[in-house]
C-alpha cells in the first residue's frame, strides 16, 4: 500500500496559529526597529523546481494573477536559538479545497551569509525521522511521480532539503512588546532537495533528486 505523508492540512492549522500571533505582534510594534523602513515592501518568492516529480519554472507566492489575497499567507519570524535567533519563513498559497497548494518553508539561521541547511531523513514510508534545526521544505498538492505505471502517485513525501544552502543578503530586526521581531530579510535558496517514492512494501524507497532556485523578500506586515 502507498501512503503518503501529507503536510498541507498540518501546515495550514500551523499557519493559521501563526498568523494571529503575527496579526497582534504587528498590531503592538514599539517602533524600536533597528532599520529605515525596509518593512515597507512586497513579500514574496519566486522559484523553479526541476526534476522527475515536478519539473516547472517561475513559481512565485504570491501568484502574479493574484486575486484573492485571502488565499495567500506569509509569515516570518526570529525563534530563540544561539546568539543570533533562527530565521523561520513559510510563503503558502492554495488553501482552498479545489485549489492547487504550495508552500515553501525555509529554517536558517537569522545571519547575513551563506548558511548550508541539513538534510531531512526519512523512514522507508515517508515519515520524517531526523529534522535539523536548520532546514527547507517544498510542497506541491499537484506533485506526481508513477514509476511502475499504476496511475498511482508513488510519492511519499514533500521535497526535502539535501544539499541546499541560503543565502541571507539583508536581514533586520524589531523589539515588539521586548521579543525579538524579524522585521525585513532578502535572500535565496539554492541546491538539491529529495522527494522519497515508494517502490514496494519490502524495500527501501527511491530518491528524486530535484535542483531548487529561489530568491525571496521578507517584509513584517503593517497597519
Amino acid at each position: 500500500m502507498k501512503t503518503k505523508t501529507d503536510l498541507k492540512l498540518l501546515k495550514i492549522l500551523i499557519v493559521l496559529v501563526s498568523i494571529i500571533i503575527f496579526i497582534s505582534c504587528s498590531n503592538s510594534d514599539d517602533g524600536n526597529g533597528n532599520g529605515d523602513g525596509s518593512s515597507e515592501g512586497t513579500s514574496y518568492i519566486s522559484y523553479d523546481v526541476i526534476g522527475s516529480a515536478v519539473n516547472g519554472a517561475a513559481f512565485k507566492i504570491p501568484p502574479d494573477n493574484l486575486n484573492d489575497p485571502s488565499n495567500v499567507m506569509i509569515l516570518g519570524a526570529i525563534n530563540p536559538g544561539g546568539l543570533d535567533g533562527i530565521l523561520s519563513l513559510t510563503f503558502a498559497t492554495g488553501f482552498g479545497i479545489n485549489d492547487t497548494y504550495m508552500d515553501f518553508t525555509i529554517n536558517a539561521p537569522a545571519t547575513v551569509g551563506s548558511h548550508p541547511v541539513g538534510e531531512i531523513l526519512t523512514t522507508n514510508t515517508g515519515i520524517i525521522s531526523d529534522l535539523p534545526q536548520y532546514h527547507t521544505i517544498v510542497s506541491f498538492s499537484d506533485a506526481f511521480y508513477d514509476s511502475d505505471n499504476d496511475n498511482d502517485n508513488d510519492l511519499l513525501t514533500n521535497l526535502l532539503s539535501k544539499t541546499v544552502s541560503v543565502q541571507i543578503t539583508e536581514i533586520e530586526t524589531t523589539q515588539v512588546n521586548g521579543i525579538t521581531v524579524l522585521k525585513y530579510v532578502k535572500g535565496s535558496v539554492v541546491g538539491g532537495a529529495v522527494y522519497k517514492a515508494y517502490t514496494g512494501p519490502t524495500t527501501d524507497p527511491q530518491e528524486l533528486f530535484h535542483t531548487v532556485d529561489a530568491d525571496f523578500e521578507y517584509h513584517l506586515p503593517q497597519d
